[in-house]
Parts: structure tokens; C-alpha cells; sequence
């Protein structure tokens, strides 16, 4: 059984609630997770040091939290809302059709500082295409080519250890029998 082709969105809202992230993963569009979390990693290095992001534990006294707070829950439901509208043009579009939203990696600014220039900006990440040399991009085709197997052997490969898998009731675990 192989892994399924499902759109996902990874948020991050910052300490503080200075801002938040947003990356968008699609299938055979975009890169995967780690690959995008990689451009984001690079960005962040071209950039000034993010500003102390101390903040007051859960079990913190109200004149902790006056000074420190988290993140607001008005901050995670801005975030929240951008996630929603991107999610929301994944699910409705029609085979083949573009996406409405461009774009796969967004900072949303809350804050007038760090790399906010002003309070609600919004900066969009150069996002990559799907990598060939990752396996998780390019699913069997990489995997294909690291191993230096005609398509024809690579499935032969997959389906003899597929044989090798039991799997258990409904809930999708599974043990190894070889």
C-alpha cells in the first residue's frame, strides 16, 4: 500500500504573536514539507536575529504573562483564516486547474517588528517545485533512479515487499511477517 497524495498546510504562529508561517504542501506541485522547510531555514538565515521570543510558562502569574504573552488567540485566528483560504483552494479546484492563491510559503506579520516592516504585512517565500533528488518529492522516480532500476524492476522490488507486509484490521497497522 502505498503513502497517499494529500495536500497538507503547516502552520507556525511566533512567539509573542509577532507573526506566523504558513507553508503549503501539494503533491507533484510543490516540494515536500522538509524540502519548503529548507527555503524557509535559508530565508531566516539572510535575515536579523529574531527578537527574544522568552515567554511566560502556561502556569505563569498574571504579572508574568503582562510582560510575556505566547500568542494572542486573535493572532491564531488571523493565521487560522489565511489556512482556511488556502486550504479551501486546494479542495475546490478542478483537475488540472491553478491555484487561486499563489505561492506555497507565507509570513504573516502582526507586529511592526523583526522582518515586519508594519502590523498585518504579508511576505510571500520563493516556494520550490517538486525536487528530484528527494525521494518524498519525487516519490518512486527518485527512488527509482538512486537505485539505478528500469520502472519494470522498481515494481517488482515494491510489490515483493508489499508481499512481505500483513495488515491488521481497519486501522491501517500493520505487522511484518518476513
Amino acid at each position: 500500500m502505498r503513502p497517499q497524495q494529500i495536500s497538507s498546510i503547516h502552520m507556525e504562529v511566533f512567539a509573542r504573536g509577532i507573526g506566523s508561517q504558513i507553508v503549503r504542501v501539494i503533491p507533484k506541485e510543490t516540494a515536500c514539507y522538509q524540502c519548503q522547510a529548507k527555503v524557509l531555514a535559508s530565508y531566516f538565515s539572510e535575515q536579523p536575529l529574531a527578537p527574544d521570543t522568552t515567554v511566560a510558562s502556561y502556569d505563569a502569574t498574571p504579572t508574568d504573562l503582562h510582560s510575556s504573552v505566547t500568542a494572542d488567540d486573535d493572532v491564531c485566528m488571523l493565521t487560522a483564516g489565511f489556512v482556511v483560504k488556502m486550504a479551501k483552494d486546494c479542495l475546490l479546484r478542478k483537475c488540472g486547474e491553478p491555484i487561486k492563491v499563489p505561492g506555497h510559503i507565507y509570513l504573516l506579520g502582526f507586529e511592526q517588528e523583526w522582518i515586519f516592516d508594519e502590523p498585518f504585512e504579508i511576505k510571500r517565500v520563493s516556494s520550490l517545485l517538486p525536487q528530484l533528488n528527494c525521494p518524498t518529492c519525487s516519490g518512486d522516480e527518485a527512488i527509482r533512479c538512486t537505485l539505478q532500476m528500469t520502472s519494470e524492476e522498481a515494481e517488482q522490488e515494491t510489490q515483493k515487499v508489499e508481499a512481505r507486509i500483513e495488515y491488521v484490521g481497519d486501522t491501517g497497522s500493520g505487522t511484518s511477517t518476513g
